[in-house]
């Protein structure tokens, strides 16, 4: 069974066209976690509703903190009874062979940790939009670091217990680069993969108009997390690859002195000269 997990914060108006298209899968074998991040709106009353019309789908109060979808999907995680899990977040779709697809490929080959799957991009003015995954580089850690994410978080279906094994969760101390990290983190710990992005998408991933936002425009709160990620990868990466700190450190010192956010430039130099 696939462990489908949506992180919710008050999307009410997107929950009923991702619970249409989880309820459209060809292959029923799933049940669909939502956990609710203390939503405001009419969220929990539509969720409980969905409850009540299949026992498949539960409601799940996040319990701890902090606040956020990193830990509503550990929660996620942790709460799953599934063998695979695959991240949906609540303004997503499924196309309807996505659990078909995804449990099939551990049928082929069940010795890796997780497969990898094409995203599809849409929005409400233009369904067919570009796919999300493109290889561009050979290994794909580089292009990870190169801030290029190879996959998108619900392209993948991972085997939970692989999850548990390696201790992979998501990062609660970032707000941004999250999914990133993530999947960095997959790739340094050695877990296996399979990739199928040959495949036609099975996942769609909403645009919205608001998603060009510039880098100039990145609150304090986000820069704040983007130097917590530097410092984190300087420990986690292998030797070979921290040539694209240096990179990365010199691209977002000069954005973080734009918007003049002093201290933590200073911060981000002091911590340069002692990890050159």
């Amino acid at each position: 069974m696939i462990s489908i997990i949506t992180p919710a914060f008050n999307r009410a108006h997107f929950l009923s066209e991702l619970k249409n298209s989880i309820l459209d899968q060809s292959n029923p074998n799933w049940e669909w976690l939502i956990i609710d991040d203390n939503s405001s709106d009419e969220s929990i009353e539509i969720i409980n509703r969905f409850c009540k019309e299949d026992n498949r789908i539960r409601l799940i109060h996040r319990d701890r903190k902090p606040k956020g979808a990193n830990t509503c999907r550990n929660i996620g995680i942790e709460k799953a009874n599934g063998d695979y899990l695959v991240f949906v977040d609540s303004d997503d779709l499924l196309l309807s062979n996505c659990v078909e697809q995804r449990l099939l490929a551990f049928e082929h080959n069940s010795k890796v940790d997780y497969h990898i799957f094409q995203t599809q991009k849409f929005s409400e003015e233009t369904y067919n939009l570009d796919v999300w995954s493109r290889e561009k580089e050979k290994d794909h850690l580089t292009q990870f670091l190169k801030l290029d994410s190879v996959w998108h978080t619900s392209g993948p279906v991972w085997k939970r217990a692989s999850l548990k094994k390696h201790n992979q969760y998501f990062d609660e101390n970032l707000s941004i680069w999250q999914d990133l990290d993530y999947h960095i983190q997959a790739l340094v710990k050695g877990m296996t993969y399979e990739v199928h992005l040959d495949l036609p998408p099975d996942v769609l991933y909403r645009v919205h108009n608001n998603e060009s936002i510039s880098q100039q425009g990145y609150s304090y709160k986000h820069r704040k997390s983007q130097v917590y990620f530097l410092k984190k990868l300087e420990k986690i990466l292998p030797t070979e690859k921290k040539s694209h700190i240096r990179l990365l450190h010199s691209k977002l010192l000069n954005r973080i002195i734009k918007q003049r956010y002093f201290d933590l430039a200073l911060n981000l130099l002091v911590w340069k000269m002692t990890h050159p």
